[in-house]
């Protein structure tokens, strides 16, 4: 059995996650690019995000997937956004 579910419909798709550089937002992106979406993700903490973009990037990816985007943004700052 699988540790997480499996979405074909994904494949492809276009995700962006707010948060998505550490913790559940992180898990998040991952899983969405390990099914083959497009993922950008944004986050305050500009290091643990190009990390993990760097990451997955470097990693496997199957479904050749685009790498993924990080943007360093604060979402609740609208001009940064």
């Amino acid at each position: 059995m699988s540790a997480s579910a499996s979405y074909p419909s994904l494949r492809g798709r276009s995700v962006f996650v707010s948060g998505g550089a550490t913790g559940i937002g992180a898990a998040f992106g991952e899983n969405f690019f390990a099914q083959g979406a497009k993922v950008a993700f944004v986050d305050r903490d500009a290091a643990a995000g190009r990390a993990l973009a760097e990451r997955l990037a470097a990693g496997p990816n199957p479904h050749d997937a685009p790498a993924p985007l990080f943007g360093d943004c604060d979402v609740t700052d609208i001009d940064a956004l």
